[in-house]
């Protein structure tokens, strides 16, 4: 009957992203280059990016026109892009859909609106189970208010609802552990793999990885388990969570050092049976030791540590060969040339490493001075900034609770997550979890409040969403513990009278059909509160693209070379054409010649031209010249086309 319900309740809000995608909304620029390592690792078998920066020719290691360094191939695909922030865990199940169904517009939206459609199904189920169906229908009538929330993110390939999804299912895993049973531990390994998907999805899931630790330290403090139990549970929650980790970055060494680099592996068969022997021994070991010291859980903990210790095992007696034998030579230099770029990008891109960074200077600097606590507190409220605090804390303005200018009707959400404690503590229905969502969302809005240095809703979004769920429980919660004196009766109306005072209008958008009106009217309010809110990224028309793509399969030849101007890297057309875009810079380095033979063309994107342009940014005049020099052969009001000499 609940699943009925929740299933019933997600159809509408599915339904409008869907109808919105068929008629209006294309692939924006970002979700075009995330979804093209998707679709090189479909077709080509490939983890790169059709989006190149690099103005150097040959292959290999090369400084971007970003400054970062990116490695890429004779054919000019770069590969693990650190500007990809979406990672496997939707680059691998996208590759998968497009493997089987081949390439087009509902292929390449079938996996997002999978995820979501997954998503909104747990969150409903999640509030069913914590605060009865009263709080699902009350989320699911305020997403149905807010449509901003998902008209780009639920069919885009921005994957935060794919990380959602897989999370929410990760704490739906440990909830189910936690009642016991024969098949905990199974639940408590998947609890591990689902939380890796996340993270390998959306690094910001990391955040909740300290959450589950306090959860173990919680189980370990209850007493309620044998430790040996509480031991092995845990250990299988942790292989689970390390070998999808492990495993995608044991095939990003394989493609960096031994495809892509100088590096030669030949490895013999007595050193492969050699590895085969050694994970059976371990695996044998592993379980005599778990049957006798604990039978309740002996075949899942050996094998997940078989497979863990013999994996170990085999790259070891790997590595002491290829150390010892002289036919084999390691190169390194572009999986360092890789992670330098990663590195790179995490300091500089808004994960909060800039911030942390100036809290310790700050505070070194007044340890040092031998300042007084109150003068340090201030350093650090200084670093912190407390403007932009107060600005990222009415984020939830832009799903319509509180006011978009710092108000007393901005702290109410909040207020929120201060009375749900006490009310888990009094409410035995809850359960563990309860406390598991309020901690992923403290932790998530945390770390947005006072490190984020966009302050981009989007950024919330991991976060955002069950606090919108914990905000729908609350009444429910409330109800119950007036156990039925007078007192539960004045819950419903203290409800509708905050929430009368709370409600952001204008940011309620209560339609099925949303058309290019309210498409506009949307992005004039995105960012009311001085920051980029919803919808988070603008929708590229449809028929633009389409019209795009139709060009180049009847007038553009596999030996003929595109290039971008400037930064505009025009992801989404490069992905949706299948064709390699290169920077401006590479045609002058080659003197306007094609290597290939065919001819060179300049394409211009949604943000070169049309109600879309960012102006006020500066050009590299060569660039203009070149441009200038350009027979234009394609134009519409998204995307311009021009044949270079």
């Amino acid at each position: 009957m609940r699943w009925g319900a929740v299933l019933l309740m997600s159809l509408p809000l599915l339904a409008r992203v869907v109808v919105f995608a068929d008629h209006f909304g294309g692939v924006a620029q970002d979700s075009g280059w995330y979804l093209g390592v998707a679709k090189n690792l479909a077709h080509r078998g490939i983890y790169a990016s059709y989006s190149n920066a690099i103005p150097e020719e040959p292959p290999g290691a090369w400084e971007s026109i970003l400054g970062r360094m990116n490695v890429q191939d004779a054919a000019g695909f770069t590969y693990f892009p650190a500007g990809v922030t979406v990672g496997p865990g939707y680059v691998v199940p996208e590759a998968m859909v497009l493997s089987l169904f081949g390439d087009g517009w509902w292929q390449y939206r079938l996996w997002p609106l999978l995820t979501y459609w997954g998503m909104l199904v747990v969150l409903l189920w999640l509030a069913v189970r914590m605060g009865g169906i009263a709080s699902a229908a009350l989320l699911c009538l305020w997403f149905w208010f807010v449509p901003q929330l998902s008209i780009t993110t639920a069919y885009e390939a921005y994957s935060e609802p794919a990380a959602l999804f897989w999370l929410l299912l990760s704490v739906a895993c440990y909830d189910r552990a936690r009642r016991g049973g024969p098949r905990a531990g199974f639940f408590y390994g998947a609890a591990g793999v689902l939380l890796s998907l996340a993270t390998l999805t959306k690094a910001l899931a990391m955040l909740a990885a300290p959450v589950f630790f306090l959860a173990a330290l919680v189980e370990l403090r209850a007493g309620r388990r044998r430790l040996r139990l509480w031991i092995t549970d845990w250990v299988l929650f942790a292989v689970g969570f390390l070998v999808p980790n492990a495993t995608f970055s044991l095939y990003r060494y394989v493609v960096l050092v031994f495809w892509l680099g100088d590096s030669r592996l030949d490895v013999s068969l007595d050193s492969l049976l050699w590895s085969v022997v050694t994970g059976l021994v371990v695996f044998s070991l592993a379980v005599l030791v778990m049957n006798r010291w604990n039978p309740a859980r002996s075949g899942l903990c050996a094998g997940a540590m078989a497979i863990l210790m013999a994996t170990v095992a085999a790259l070891g007696v790997l590595g002491v060969r290829m150390e010892s034998l002289g036919d084999i030579q390691v190169d390194r230099r572009l999986l360092q040339a890789s992670r330098d770029e990663h590195y790179q990008f995490f300091v500089s891109s808004g994960s909060g490493a800039t911030r942390v960074c100036e809290i310790r200077d700050a505070l070194k600097t007044e340890l040092l001075a031998g300042g007084s606590l109150p003068r340090t507190a201030r350093a650090v409220a200084s670093a912190l900034r407390p403007e932009a605090v107060l600005q990222k804390a009415a984020v939830l303005s832009d799903v319509g609770l509180g006011s978009a200018r710092p108000s007393w009707s901005t702290a109410v959400p909040w207020i929120v997550l201060l009375i749900l404690p006490w009310g888990f503590r009094r409410s035995a229905q809850t359960g563990a979890i309860a406390w598991l969502v309020l901690g992923l969302t403290c932790a998530s809005q945390a770390w947005y409040l006072l490190l984020s240095e966009t302050g981009w809703t989007r950024h919330a979004f991991l976060g955002l969403l069950p606090h919108m769920l914990l905000c729908c429980c609350l009444p429910a919660i409330l109800w119950r513990l007036a156990d039925g004196g007078w007192r539960r009766w004045l819950v419903p109306p203290a409800t509708v009278a905050v929430l009368a005072a709370c409600l952001n209008s204008a940011a309620m958008h209560p339609v099925f059909s949303l058309d290019a009106g309210w498409v506009d009217r949307l992005y004039s309010q995105r960012e009311a509160r001085g920051m980029e809110g919803l919808p988070s990224t603008h929708v590229i028309p449809l028929e633009d693209q389409r019209q795009l793509v139709a060009f180049f399969a009847e007038h553009i030849r596999p030996n003929d070379r595109m290039y971008y101007k400037g930064i505009f890297y025009v992801s989404e057309a490069s992905t949706l054409v299948d064709k390699v875009f290169f920077p401006l810079g590479r045609y002058r380095h080659l003197g306007g010649r094609n290597p290939l033979g065919g001819n060179s063309y300049l394409i211009l994107g949604p943000y070169q031209r049309g109600k879309l342009a960012l102006v006020g940014l500066g050009s590299d005049p060569a660039d203009d010249e070149i441009e200038a020099s350009g027979k234009l052969v394609l134009e519409n009001a998204s995307y311009a086309l021009l044949r270079l000499p």
